[in-house]
């Protein structure tokens, strides 16, 4: 769990450090604002969104983007069962394919070769 825990830290460390990059002074408006600001959207409650279950692989790379998809769905108000660090290619394929889960990452090779077949890899 420590293991878990020092990835995400990591992860809000460079992603605090890629806001902070990307900020800067504001720019100067040129035209008058609007009189009124339109009402903020409000967000159904989480269960009415319904629960969201997120899988990944079981290495580094798989663990940092599983968390942002948790995280960020939370973000967004939905309930989110956290399935990160669940297998394998396969043991990920079948889970979604089963229902078990909602999503998780893959990447264009492995499912240009193992999900669809393809012998020659994409070049």
């Amino acid at each position: 769990m420590k293991k878990i825990e020092n990835v995400l830290l990591a992860v809000l460390a460079i992603a605090s450090l890629l806001l902070t990059a990307c900020c800067g002074p504001e720019p100067t408006p040129t035209a008058a604002p609007a009189a009124t600001a339109a009402p903020a959207a409000t967000q159904p409650p989480a269960e009415e969104k319904g629960l969201i279950v997120v899988g990944s692989k079981d290495f580094s790379e798989q663990y940092i983007l599983g968390y942002i998809a948790v995280l960020a769905l939370q973000d967004a108000g939905y309930e989110v069962d956290d399935q990160v660090g669940l297998g394998g290619t396969a043991v990920n394929r079948e889970a979604l394919l089963a229902g078990e889960i909602d999503l998780y990452w893959e990447y264009t090779g492995t499912g240009w070769m193992a999900h669809l077949g393809h012998e020659e890899p994409i070049t």
